[in-house]
């Protein structure tokens, strides 16, 4: 059954709607920042009935048209931040922003296994027998990933108007995945960190065929890079809204160099 639409204003129009996953984490949540007329709407969950149940009881809630959404934001490519973009582009006629790192990987998929499987045992990783091994992402999310086509690339420093002289600029912050970025909502100096700056968890940090050499490298750079950003509220993909981002990016610098 769907869950009831959860959804509650961060400050004056800011709106942070809580929607359900089938695995852990169970929430992941999303932002939408109104834009003059429009609403501009951050991550956008995963493709389930019970998450765009969840999503449109939230609309309905708060009182926004589906058409009045338009523009949807990717964090990054993972399925429970884009995975409902291209339903969700049809029935708002938003336009999709993401990095062009994450677009690369959110239409290579399909190709992982066969790549994941070839790269793990030059590394000496034990080939698993094929009627052990999971099905591959493109079959194991089934529907559960929709990713639409970007209409508009973001890079480093791009500022989206919302209209009013309020905008989102984009720090881009490689790490958890080579294109994840963050937004940061001026003149308010709200920081929308997806999945780099989470308040209780640790983003994971992997290797894959074709990605970055040094992926813990970039993301403890992307650490020290967002301590320099100026905001004070953090509003998180996973977790609860907090405060004062760089005490908790240092705690996640130390935590890895403990582990080295």
């Amino acid at each position: 059954m769907p869950e009831a639409a959860k959804a509650r204003e961060i400050v004056d129009g800011v709106v942070q709607v809580y929607l359900p996953l089938p695995m852990r984490p169970s929430i992941v949540n999303v932002y939408l920042v109104r834009a003059g007329g429009g609403w501009t709407l951050i991550d956008t969950g995963m493709n389930t009935e019970d998450s765009v149940a969840a999503f449109r009881g939230a609309l309905d809630e708060i009182g926004i048209a589906p058409q009045a959404i338009d523009r949807v934001v990717g964090t990054h490519h993972h399925v429970d931040h884009f995975g409902t973009s291209a339903p969700y582009r049809e029935l708002t006629h938003a336009e999709v922003y993401l990095h062009p790192l994450e677009a690369q990987a959110a239409a290579a998929i399909a190709r992982i296994p066969a790549e994941n499987t070839a790269y793990l045992a030059r590394h000496g990783v034990p080939v698993v027998p094929p009627d052990r091994r999971l099905p591959p992402p493109s079959r194991f999310f089934g529907t559960w990933f929709a990713p639409a086509e970007p209409d508009h690339l973001i890079a480093d420093e791009d500022d989206l108007p919302l209209e009013d002289g309020r905008s989102l600029h984009v720090v881009w912050t490689p790490g958890h995945t080579p294109g994840h970025c963050c937004l940061l909502l001026l003149p308010e100096r709200v920081l929308f960190v997806g999945d780099h700056l989470l308040p209780k968890i640790t983003p994971h940090v992997g290797l894959w065929p074709g990605g970055p050499e040094n992926p813990l490298g970039d993301f403890l750079a992307s650490m020290d890079k967002i301590q320099g950003v100026d905001a004070r509220l953090v509003c998180p993909a996973h977790g609860a809204v907090y405060e004062d981002h760089r005490r908790r990016a240092r705690q996640l610098i130390d935590f890895h160099r403990v582990r080295k």
